[in-house]
Parts: C-alpha cells; structure tokens; sequence
C-alpha cells in the first residue's frame, strides 16, 4: 500500500517552490532591469542644469567656467558631481549669452563612438531664466 504524503510535507514542498519562484524573479529584476551608463549621465546632467539654473538666478547670467556652478547645500554629495557615469568630468562650455553645452565622451572617454562609446552632449537653453533673473533684477 502507498502512504500519502502528510499535508505538512505537501506545505513544505509548495512553500519551497514559492520561494525558489521569487528568488529567480529577484535574479531576473537585478539582471535585466538595470540603469544603463548613458541614462545616469543623462541624470548627472540634469542634475547639473538645475544647478546652472540656481547659479543664475544668484548672478544673472550663465556661469564661465564648471568650477562656478554652485553644489546645492540641500541636496547629498552625489547630486553635486560634475561626472558622467565612468566617472570623467561632464564638461561644460557657453555656446552664446542664453546656451549651455554640456559634454560626456562615454565609456571610451573619445571623441566620436557608437553604442556606450557615443558621445553624450546636451544643449541646454536657459533665455527664461536669465530673463526671469532679469526681471526679478529690476523689481
């Protein structure tokens, strides 16, 4: 006569497949669901543009130099960097009066590339405001 398995032991065996369950779908979220290099830099620039903006509504125009953009006292270390996600200097130059270019030459650290090795450049636009600086300028 075969026994039947006790309902503990069949407990046992479906929490230890539940678990296996959850451990594959952890293994899968950290394998395929991970921040590509190019999209943190896209962050770090963003962060540094928030920062241009805080510099000019201090001073009224676009700063000179990298060294100028102010860090941001109410926000972590990690906010402030001026790199991209290799950790090189993003770099930063004035196009005209109202235009910020910033630079990253990507995992290659060169000029030109494709795929993590394509360079990464973000012009911003700031006419609003220096125009708004402007106006809070003459109030």
């Amino acid at each position: 006569m075969v026994s039947r398995p006790s309902w503990s032991r069949m407990m046992r065996v479906a929490m230890i497949i539940v678990l296996c369950l959850l451990a594959s779908c952890f293994v899968a979220f950290f394998t395929f669901c991970q921040i590509s290099s190019h999209d943190l830099t896209i962050t770090s620039m963003g962060r540094m543009e928030l920062r241009i903006e805080q510099y000019i509504r201090e001073h009224g125009v676009l700063p000179e130099r990298i060294e100028d953009i102010p860090a941001l006292s109410n926000r972590d270390a990690e906010f402030n960097l001026n790199t991209d996600a290799w950790g090189r200097d993003i770099m930063y130059s004035k196009v005209d009066l109202d235009r910020a270019r910033l630079t990253s030459w990507g995992a290659d650290g060169k000029p030109g590339g494709r795929g993590e090795n394509e360079d990464i450049v973000r012009v911003h636009d700031y006419w609003d405001e220096l125009h708004r600086a402007e106006k809070l300028g003459t109030d």
